[in-house]
């Protein structure tokens, strides 16, 4: 009988070595990390009855990590199989080649890559469900951890963190620092080895991203740019806007959803937040450890598919809006938040952006602009509500209904208008203030026909002009909101007694002025 070596010479085991010039579109970068204890460990722990699996997010060097133990194999004088993607095994000829090898009883070891593409091969079974005690085959397979896989049916997952160079020390360790450092002189060593920390913190110690963006950003330092220079450049709008980056971060951000919202309690549950490990964008603690990964998926955030609630398009503008809070906003819980401002706004924003995430017939892309683009926070908005709505939304919170909690809020509506606005809002848009009430089983009443503005001084005749005719016109509107109930203004327009008020008084409508 032919051995396995002659019959499966086309699976054979190639190994990959030196600069690879498709890079970084193979995923596989300039130099290779080298992990030989972690290649003897999982060699040491594969044979015919414990088949192994690598887990890893995207980007982490489970590709690498398998061709590493493949040259171990082969220099062992194994014969290796090498399957670069699972969707191979579904080809008829190999399954009958599998087979046969598991019959022969010739020692043979199988790896195969990216087994979330195929996870039901029925190829599979035969590896991994082998009860044919002559079987000398041995399976090692490698996927993403976040994904459906066929990983639970190796016997043993090896999801290690150190795939990851979570410390400035990996660097140095793994050769990075070496690597990179090389033809840099002086000063310009000194800043190259500035900038991959940096690099390694902002991508949670991601090999791919890291040695992608080293590659790129080295050039700069050779031209003399000092690290903060760089940094500056990787920050920046053109940037990340070129499409060499944009495909560099499809290749690492998860495809499946991610909830944010377990980020944001105080107390994070541990069931909760696997799916963030198993993404890299939280280490074991559970600390965010990929501001890359975070930052994608926030301006990522896209409503798709469809919902029971909206029976056909949302209303464009103030109505949709409008629309689109009161579906989201009597879902959210406020609970785990009790500080007042600052943070807590932010992560409120956060989490609303996350329930509207939730209502599947838009196209609106939503994102925080104090997350997305903190420098300039202060001239804008918490949120933008791009496409059919186009409007600004701005998160307020009180924790009084005493008559300084109104005027804070008329004073901070107040911003938004006259000759000289605090906050900077595009003309002709329509903006909301989401005013999150923690206190009495009555919303506030915001007046802005009185006589009194900011901190109770006379209002500007200007000042005045402007919000009578900007409230006059609709476009402007407060929502008031206590943990259970909705309102917009003093109406109710959601929650638990939405229905019973609307049935007393279906035509009652707030008076056009009093929001």
């Amino acid at each position: 009988m032919a051995s396995a070596k002659v019959f499966g010479e086309k699976y054979l085991f190639k190994p990959l070595t030196g600069r690879f010039p498709n890079f970084p579109q193979n995923g596989l970068g300039p130099f290779t990390i080298e992990r030989d204890d972690m290649v003897n460990e999982i060699i040491g722990l594969a044979n015919p009855t414990c088949s192994v699996h690598i887990s890893g997010c995207r980007g982490a060097g489970k590709t690498t990590l398998l061709n590493q133990i493949g040259m171990k194999l082969l220099e062992d004088k194994k014969t290796v199989w090498h399957f670069v993607n699972s969707k191979n095994l579904s080809f008829e000829s190999v399954y009958d080649d599998i087979a046969r090898a598991v019959e022969s009883g010739e020692e043979l070891y199988i790896l195969v890559d990216e087994t979330q593409n195929n996870y039901d091969a029925s190829a599979f079974t035969v590896l991994l469900k082998n009860t044919n005690p002559n079987s000398n085959v041995t399976t090692i397979g490698a996927g993403i951890a976040s994904e459906p896989s066929s990983s639970y049916h190796f016997v043993e997952r090896y999801q290690p963190e150190s795939l990851l160079l979570l410390t400035d020390g990996s660097l140095e360790e793994h050769g990075v620092n070496e690597f990179f450092t090389s033809g840099c002189e002086g000063n310009n060593k000194q800043q190259m080895l500035l900038l991959l920390k940096h690099i390694r913190w902002y991508v949670g110690g991601h090999v791919y991203p890291l040695v992608w963006l080293a590659e790129k950003l080295k050039a700069r330092i050779l031209e003399g740019q000092s690290a903060v220079q760089v940094k500056k450049l990787l920050d920046s709008y053109d940037f990340r806007n070129e499409k060499s980056f944009k495909q560099m971060v499809e290749r690492i951000v998860p495809t499946s959803y991610t909830d944010l919202r377990p980020l944001l309690h105080k107390t994070r549950d541990p069931n909760g937040m696997i799916d963030f490990q198993k993404k890299g964008i939280c280490n074991s603690k559970n600390e965010i450890i990929s501001f890359l990964l975070l930052e994608v998926l926030t301006s990522k955030m896209m409503v798709q598919g469809f919902s029971q609630v909206f029976r056909g398009q949302l209303s464009a503008g103030l109505a949709g809006v409008c629309e689109l809070l009161a579906f989201a906003l009597p879902s959210l819980e406020w609970s785990p938040y009790n500080a007042t401002g600052g943070p807590t706004e932010d992560a409120l924003c956060l989490e609303l952006i996350v329930i509207l995430n939730q209502v599947q017939i838009l196209s609106h892309r939503l994102f925080n602009p104090k997350l997305v683009n903190a420098g300039t926070a202060h001239r804008r908005p918490d949120m933008f509500l791009n496409s059919m709505v186009n409007a600004y939304v701005e998160c307020v919170l009180t924790r009084s209904l005493s008559d300084s909690a109104v005027r804070d809020v008329e004073d901070h509506i107040g911003r938004f208008l006259g000759d000289d606005p605090y906050y900077k809002i595009e003309d002709n848009r329509t903006w909301a203030v989401l005013h999150f009430q923690g206190v009495g089983d009555a919303p506030m009443q915001l007046k802005y026909l009185d006589k009194k503005g900011e901190r109770g001084q006379p209002m500007d005749p200007q000042k005045k002009k402007a919000m009578k005719l900007a409230f006059s016109s609709g476009q402007i509107f407060t929502f008031l909101m206590q943990t259970r109930d909705v309102y917009c203004g003093a109406k109710l327009i959601a929650g638990p007694n939405f229905q019973e008020a609307q049935s007393n008084d279906p035509t009652e409508e707030p008076d056009e002025m009093v929001l």
